[in-house]
């Protein structure tokens, strides 16, 4: 199935081409398949025209793709708050804390990526910051991991609402700040080689 994601040097997906070329079985088969629709390409790469065009057309917001993720989980990979803030009008507050088959949501991703401003973004429009994705990791778990310090701080910080669970221990038994000693440490180790 990982070729339903390939796409060409123009980035046309095969549901893209399936749609051009008028092949509704091929289109069908696809998105039963889960591949990702134009939404998600749009998503990805921050373009807000296309965005806001497949939303008006009634593009499905809350669709994911074989790995479970939304348009949404994809904005937040390249941290694309414009692209985020029209999914989460256009989403009437339903979707931000959808989890994809990692059980990762869209804050776990941003937070890996270490987009700061994306953060408080999902976080102020109500994201849940001590989700715990399938190795029960929080956001902070994920930042602290990849060392988006940045990222940590505005978990961390976070006054409105919950407050990040700094005590709470993933499937490793590790809470997020063992996780970032670990990081350090193997960073470190690394460095020495």
């Amino acid at each position: 199935m990982a070729a339903l994601k390939d796409e060409s040097r123009l980035f046309v997906t095969p549901l893209h081409t399936a749609s051009q070329r008028g092949n509704a079985d091929v289109a069908q088969q696809l998105l039963h398949h889960k591949a990702n629709t134009p939404l998600h390409a749009a998503a990805l790469r921050g373009h807000l025209g296309i965005v806001q065009v497949l939303l008006a057309k009634k593009g499905r917001l809350g669709v994911k793709d074989m790995d479970g993720c939304t348009p949404m989980h994809y904005a937040a990979i390249k941290g694309n708050t414009e692209v985020v803030k029209i999914l989460l009008t256009s989403r009437k507050n339903k979707n931000i804390d959808d989890r994809n088959i990692w059980r990762k949501t869209a804050l776990h991703i941003a937070a890996e990526y270490g987009h700061s401003d994306l953060i408080n973004l999902l976080l102020s429009d109500g994201a849940a910051i001590n989700a715990l994705d399938s190795n029960k990791d929080t956001p902070l778990h994920c930042a602290c991991k990849v060392g988006h310090l940045n990222a940590v701080n505005s978990l961390i910080n976070w006054s409105q609402g919950e407050k990040a669970n700094l005590l709470a221990a993933n499937s490793l038994k590790k809470t997020p700040l063992q996780v970032a000693e670990c990081n350090r440490t193997e960073n470190q180790a690394g460095k020495d080689l």
